[in-house]
């Protein structure tokens, strides 16, 4: 550590240069889509467990499910009889 930091002593313009290419690429993560630090502190858990209850309730509902099991049902005899005129 103190040998780079001698170095960098000698050569103030490599602070520079090492601060641009650090910029560069934290932009370059932050253009990217990442943030690891506002990630990690953006997760609020009441407005998460709300989310998941919310899921596994519609998960449980099974209105859905049934009307489009009806309503392939439905499709298959009108299709199947459609077919069957044209035998």
């Amino acid at each position: 550590m103190r040998r780079a930091q001698r170095r960098l002593e000698k050569r103030p313009g490599l602070v520079h240069i090492f601060c641009k290419k650090t910029a560069a690429v934290v932009s370059k993560r932050l253009e990217s889509g990442r943030d690891r630090l506002l990630e990690l502190h953006s997760f609020r858990p009441a407005i998460g467990n709300r989310i998941v209850e919310s899921i596994a309730k519609s998960e449980k509902d099974k209105t859905l499910e049934q009307f489009m099991i009806d309503f392939f049902k439905i499709l298959r005899r009108v299709f199947g009889a459609i077919g069957k005129q044209n035998l």
